[in-house]
Protein backbone atom coordinates (compact mmCIF):
# COMPACT_ATOMS: atom_id res chain seq x y z
CA UNK A 1 0.00 0.00 0.00
CA UNK A 2 1.23 3.43 -0.92
CA UNK A 3 1.01 6.65 1.02
CA UNK A 4 -1.95 7.79 -1.09
CA UNK A 5 -4.00 4.92 0.27
CA UNK A 6 -3.05 5.88 3.80
CA UNK A 7 -4.01 9.48 3.21
CA UNK A 8 -7.45 8.50 1.96
CA UNK A 9 -8.24 6.22 4.90
CA UNK A 10 -10.74 7.56 7.48
CA UNK A 11 -8.12 7.61 10.23
CA UNK A 12 -5.77 9.84 8.28
CA UNK A 13 -8.50 12.10 6.98
CA UNK A 14 -9.38 12.91 10.58
CA UNK A 15 -5.73 13.31 11.53
CA UNK A 16 -4.93 15.62 8.63
CA UNK A 17 -7.80 17.89 9.60
CA UNK A 18 -6.30 18.10 13.09
CA UNK A 19 -2.87 18.94 11.62
CA UNK A 20 -4.32 21.93 9.75
CA UNK A 21 -5.50 23.31 13.08
CA UNK A 22 -1.99 23.24 14.65
CA UNK A 23 0.05 25.08 12.03
CA UNK A 24 0.89 27.84 14.49
CA UNK A 25 2.14 25.57 17.30
CA UNK A 26 5.73 25.59 18.49
CA UNK A 27 8.32 22.95 17.48
CA UNK A 28 7.72 20.77 20.54
CA UNK A 29 4.03 20.36 19.72
CA UNK A 30 4.77 19.78 16.05
CA UNK A 31 7.29 17.06 16.92
CA UNK A 32 4.64 15.45 19.13
CA UNK A 33 2.16 15.48 16.23
CA UNK A 34 4.78 13.94 13.92
CA UNK A 35 5.34 11.17 16.48
CA UNK A 36 1.58 10.53 16.67
CA UNK A 37 1.37 10.49 12.86
CA UNK A 38 4.21 7.94 12.67
CA UNK A 39 2.46 5.70 15.22
CA UNK A 40 -0.80 5.90 13.31
CA UNK A 41 0.94 5.26 10.02
CA UNK A 42 2.50 2.17 11.56
CA UNK A 43 -0.78 0.67 12.75
CA UNK A 44 -2.73 1.63 9.61
CA UNK A 45 -0.08 -0.03 7.44
CA UNK A 46 -0.44 -3.26 9.42
CA UNK A 47 -4.25 -3.14 9.20
CA UNK A 48 -4.18 -2.58 5.44
CA UNK A 49 -1.71 -5.40 4.85
CA UNK A 50 -3.64 -7.84 7.04
CA UNK A 51 -6.96 -7.01 5.34
CA UNK A 52 -5.43 -8.12 2.04
CA UNK A 53 -5.27 -11.65 3.46
CA UNK A 54 -7.98 -11.74 6.16
CA UNK A 55 -11.62 -10.67 6.31
CA UNK A 56 -11.35 -9.33 9.85
CA UNK A 57 -8.64 -7.52 11.82
CA UNK A 58 -9.24 -6.63 15.46
CA UNK A 59 -7.61 -3.78 17.35
CA UNK A 60 -7.66 -5.19 20.89
CA UNK A 61 -9.88 -3.18 23.20
CA UNK A 62 -10.89 -0.81 20.38
CA UNK A 63 -12.87 -2.66 17.70
CA UNK A 64 -12.41 -4.53 14.47
CA UNK A 65 -12.43 -3.95 10.74
CA UNK A 66 -14.55 -6.48 8.88
CA UNK A 67 -14.53 -6.85 5.10
CA UNK A 68 -17.88 -7.40 3.43
CA UNK A 69 -18.24 -8.44 -0.17
CA UNK A 70 -20.52 -6.18 -2.18
CA UNK A 71 -21.81 -7.94 -5.31
CA UNK A 72 -21.46 -6.46 -8.76
CA UNK A 73 -24.41 -4.43 -9.99
CA UNK A 74 -25.54 -2.85 -13.21
CA UNK A 75 -26.00 0.93 -13.02
CA UNK A 76 -28.90 1.49 -15.42
CA UNK A 77 -28.67 5.28 -15.28
CA UNK A 78 -25.05 5.29 -16.50
CA UNK A 79 -25.21 2.02 -18.47
CA UNK A 80 -22.25 0.44 -16.77
CA UNK A 81 -21.37 -2.45 -14.51
CA UNK A 82 -19.94 -1.76 -11.09
CA UNK A 83 -17.66 -4.70 -10.27
CA UNK A 84 -17.79 -6.76 -7.11
CA UNK A 85 -15.76 -5.16 -4.35
CA UNK A 86 -15.00 -5.41 -0.67
CA UNK A 87 -15.85 -2.69 1.80
CA UNK A 88 -14.34 -2.36 5.26
CA UNK A 89 -16.83 -1.84 8.06
CA UNK A 90 -15.86 -0.99 11.62
CA UNK A 91 -17.42 -3.00 14.44
CA UNK A 92 -16.77 -1.57 17.91
CA UNK A 93 -18.04 -4.74 19.64
CA UNK A 94 -15.11 -6.82 18.34
CA UNK A 95 -12.71 -6.03 21.16
CA UNK A 96 -10.94 -9.31 21.97
CA UNK A 97 -7.66 -9.88 20.15
CA UNK A 98 -7.45 -12.28 17.25
CA UNK A 99 -3.64 -12.13 17.42
CA UNK A 100 -3.20 -10.93 13.84
CA UNK A 101 -1.90 -7.44 14.59
CA UNK A 102 0.37 -8.65 17.37
CA UNK A 103 1.78 -11.35 15.09
CA UNK A 104 2.32 -8.78 12.35
CA UNK A 105 4.22 -6.51 14.77
CA UNK A 106 6.34 -9.46 15.97
CA UNK A 107 7.30 -10.39 12.43
CA UNK A 108 7.92 -6.85 11.15
CA UNK A 109 9.91 -5.54 14.12
CA UNK A 110 11.59 -8.77 15.26
CA UNK A 111 10.24 -8.52 18.81
CA UNK A 112 8.69 -11.02 21.19
CA UNK A 113 4.97 -11.22 21.97
CA UNK A 114 5.15 -9.03 25.08
CA UNK A 115 6.98 -6.21 23.26
CA UNK A 116 4.70 -6.45 20.21
CA UNK A 117 1.62 -6.27 22.41
CA UNK A 118 3.02 -3.21 24.23
CA UNK A 119 3.79 -1.46 20.91
CA UNK A 120 0.30 -2.27 19.64
CA UNK A 121 -1.36 -0.98 22.82
CA UNK A 122 0.62 2.27 22.57
CA UNK A 123 -0.40 2.72 18.92
CA UNK A 124 -4.08 2.05 19.69
CA UNK A 125 -3.96 4.50 22.62
CA UNK A 126 -2.42 7.19 20.38
CA UNK A 127 -5.04 6.59 17.70
CA UNK A 128 -7.83 6.80 20.29
CA UNK A 129 -6.50 10.12 21.60
CA UNK A 130 -6.27 11.60 18.11
CA UNK A 131 -9.79 10.48 17.20
CA UNK A 132 -11.36 11.98 20.36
Amino acid sequence: PGIHQHLSSPVFTLFLVAVDEIKSLDALHINLRIHIFASMLRIVTHIEELLLEHDCVILPGFGGFVLQTVPSVYDQDNHRFIPMRKEAMFNSTLRHTDGLLCGSYMQRYGVDYAKARLMLEEDIDEMSRVLE
